[in-house]
């Protein structure tokens, strides 16, 4: 609330519902974590990116989604992301 729900970045280790439902068949089904993410963050929160890490890969969803499991990511000082592989 102090900054107006909005912020940069938001890492977690799982992704909403919406976003599971876009990742292929494989995802996990709901639950309630991934109910409260879709719910409480992603209804309320004005971000700019989600990171998360709990699907074992390395993915680009879209412009604000990126599952990291291997790749480590740098904050530069523009605020960008550089994604740099392992």
């Amino acid at each position: 609330n102090e900054h107006n729900n909005k912020v940069n970045y938001i890492i977690t280790h799982c992704l909403p519902n919406s976003i599971l439902d876009r990742i292929d068949r494989w995802c996990p089904q709901h639950d309630s974590l991934t109910n409260y993410l879709e719910k409480m963050i992603v209804q309320n929160i004005d971000f700019k990116k989600w990171f998360c890490g709990h699907y074992h890969i390395d993915r680009t969803i879209d412009d604000k989604y990126y599952i990291c499991y291997n790749d480590f990511l740098e904050l530069l000082p523009d605020n960008t992301i550089k994604v740099v592989n392992n």
